[in-house]
């Protein structure tokens, strides 16, 4: 009962529960450090790397720290001297084990100082270094992967300390290839120096400012792909006039000492046209030949090393162009030539008429003149003016002579007739004038009709050719003083049906005299829209025929000897309806034919250019393509040994515009194509 008393009593319990209070307010705070609980000194641990440890490579020394006024900073030692040092949060440091690559042990201490300038050292880690130590990381930007196809990049170096560092040597295959002294100690390394396949032993050596030296190596394989890859090269896909000198440009590439550059005359050169090898980005090329060429660069480093050649870059020394004339509005150029000043002449058809117009060598409008009437043909006359024969939407034909500047000099309608048209004129060396079409006496008859005009237009005589039927005369071509008049007889069954057309051709003397007449009843059904002749006297005709596999039309090409005696007939073109519409003799014997194609009937006609030899055997087929039905109408050869084409394209939402073509020598309108 005494002991319960006294357990019980006011002097005993309430210092009981005060106790009680106290000890479970501090099992709450138990984690909490007061300042006064931390050391005075200081306390650091290196916790990475720890005792024992090999490294390889470059890594981070890591402390932790206690300590109780305030952390100045940590300083960081390998064998007693100090390396680094740290003041922010995690203390730590980079150090470059490779340094120290010499398989030995080293000693790391950190010490720990506080803003009082108290120190507190840790104990003593003892690593070994590898002999095969890295001082850092070498990378290569964009990574590697095996064998890479590389553009030029950049090796650069990491993690490392840079404030140890005094300069960095890059190397490959032990051949130095650039140092860098400062930071972040990187080199630009265009690769196709090496690019041949094999493995390249790519190497980093390090030098510290107290002479300590570094290693760091890559193994990489290029592919034999790299090459130079200009970011800018002139000329390239251009066209300029080639009789004067010209400055090929190229951009600089990067440890680049020398550069060899090559022309070729493309496609089919062999042997290069130029070479040479300059220290300078520009070179001055002498005058080229008209033609299509291609040319291409490398270079040489400072170790004699050379890239691969850069792609080739094509250029031509003549004007290519496609071009249309909006201002027009809808029409169709149907003749197009080059003059002796080297500018060219259309004769198109547009919505308020025709017009004659003049351009530059490069495509760009000089003049144009207005007319009432629509050239069928447009021939340039002796004087440097022009002869046209035309139609109304009367059914009145015409013939109409422009001097040098489209200006009108006679305009000579001709009626009388059911309907008259003129298809093709040419000029006589006198000044005169054949002129060529047809003309109805009614809806089921009509007759070849030949007329020959003085040199103002008026009417010497006029041959009709008359059989039952329909019959044409749709081109005319001059050879010495005769005259070469092709056309077609579609034969008359009765009054609702009509035999195939049959093509046909005559030989006239300048008094309109028959020389030979020869009608191609085997070549039925071939319809003629244009010919030509070869100084051999060799007459070739083009238009179209009835494919007989099908209802469709391919394109037709016929040649004869200078009496008329077929050589040879031919056909080309795809599977729907084809014609020739153009065909003219080239300096090389062959001939360029234009018109327009469909590779099947669910598909829009197209404008193509087709070049043949002179058997007939096609050499290339070039189709022009756009929104919607194009044609070809008229083709020449120009001076620089291009061609000119005329005809009509569609464009979405515009209807047929005017179109005008100028191609180099095989057949291409923009390197693209």
């Amino acid at each position: 009962m005494m002991i319960n008393k006294i357990l019980y009593s006011k002097y005993v319990i309430w210092p009981l529960y005060l106790f009680i209070i106290l000890t479970i307010s501090c099992q709450k705070n138990a984690p909490v450090e007061t300042e006064d609980s931390k050391p005075f000194v200081p306390t650091v641990t290196i916790t990475s790397p720890t005792s024992g440890e090999v490294l390889k490579g470059p890594l981070y020394i890591e402390v932790s720290v206690e300590h109780r006024l305030g952390l100045k900073t940590v300083h960081f030692y390998v064998d007693n001297a100090k390396i680094n040092e740290d003041s922010v949060k995690p203390y730590r440091c980079v150090w470059n084990a490779g340094f120290w690559a010499d398989g030995k042990t080293h000693t790391l201490i950190a010490k720990a100082i506080d803003t009082l300038g108290t120190i507190g050292t840790s104990d003593t880690v003892i690593v070994t270094v590898d002999s095969s130590a890295v001082g850092f990381q070498l990378f290569y930007y964009p990574p590697l992967s095996g064998t890479s196809y590389l553009d030029p990049s950049t090796l650069a170096l990491g993690p490392f300390d840079e404030e140890t560092l005094k300069s960095v040597s890059f190397l490959v295959d032990g051949k130095i290839i650039g140092i860098d002294s400062a930071k972040p100690f990187e080199q630009y390394w265009y690769v196709g120096y090496w690019a041949d396949g094999s493995s390249h032993y790519v190497e980093a050596i390090a030098t510290a400012k107290n002479g300590m030296v570094a290693k760091s190596y890559i193994n990489i394989v290029f592919s034999k792909d790299i090459i130079f890859r200009p970011i800018s090269i002139s000329p390239v896909n251009n066209k300029y006039e080639g009789n004067s000198t010209t400055m090929y440009t190229w951009n600089s590439l990067p440890t680049a000492e020398m550069y060899e550059i090559e022309i070729r005359e493309f496609p089919n050169s062999v042997i290069p046209v130029f070479t040479k090898t300059t220290a300078d980005t520009f070179l001055q090329v002498p005058t080229l030949p008209v033609s299509l060429y291609a040319w291409k660069v490398k270079a040489y480093n400072k170790q004699g090393r050379s890239s691969h050649w850069s792609d080739y870059a094509e250029f031509a020394t003549m004007v290519t162009f496609s071009k249309t004339f909006p201002n027009f509005g809808s029409g169709s150029i149907r003749f197009a030539q080059q003059l002796s000043t080297g500018e060219y002449i259309l004769s198109a058809q547009t919505e308020a008429g025709g017009a004659t117009i003049k351009l530059d060598k490069f495509g760009t409008v000089l003049w144009q003149q207005n007319h009432s009437f629509v050239a069928r043909a447009m021939k340039v006359t002796a004087d440097h003016g022009f002869i046209l024969a035309c139609n109304t939407n009367t059914s009145t034909a015409a013939l109409v002579k422009l001097n040098s500047n489209g200006l009108e000099v006679f305009y000579k309608p001709f009626t009388g007739f059911h309907e008259q048209y003129f298809y093709d004129v040419v000029e006589n060396n006198d000044g005169s004038f054949f002129v060529g079409g047809s003309i109805g006496l009614d809806f089921e008859t009509r007759n070849g009709w030949l007329l020959k005009c003085n040199s103002n237009g008026d009417t010497v005589f006029t041959k009709t050719i008359i059989e039952n039927g329909f019959n044409e005369i749709q081109a005319l071509q001059k050879f010495g003083s005769n005259i070469i008049v092709a056309g077609n007889y579609i034969p008359k069954i009765d009054s609702a049906r009509y035999a195939p057309a049959v093509p046909w051709v005559k030989m006239m003397n300048i008094a309109g005299d028959l020389l030979w007449s020869f009608k191609y009843q085997d070549l039925a059904p071939s319809y003629i829209q244009a010919s030509t002749v070869n100084p051999n006297g060799e007459i070739l005709l083009a238009g179209t025929t009835s494919n007989p596999n099908s209802s469709f039309s391919d394109i037709w090409i016929a040649k004869t000897n200078s009496v008329g005696n077929l050589i040879w007939s031919k056909t080309y073109g795809g599977t729907a309806q084809d014609h020739a519409a153009c065909i003219s003799p080239l300096k090389d014997g062959g001939y360029l034919i234009t018109g327009g194609y469909e590779t099947s009937q669910w598909e829009t006609h197209d404008l193509y250019v087709m070049k043949i030899d002179e058997n007939g055997n096609q050499l290339w087929f070039k189709r022009f393509a756009y929104d919607g039905p194009d044609n070809g109408w008229s083709v020449c050869e120009t001076a620089d040994g291009g061609f000119l084409i005329g005809g009509a394209s569609t464009l979405f939402n515009k209807g047929f515009e005017m179109r005008l073509i100028k191609i180099d020598k095989y057949g291409r309108m923009k390197f693209s194509d």
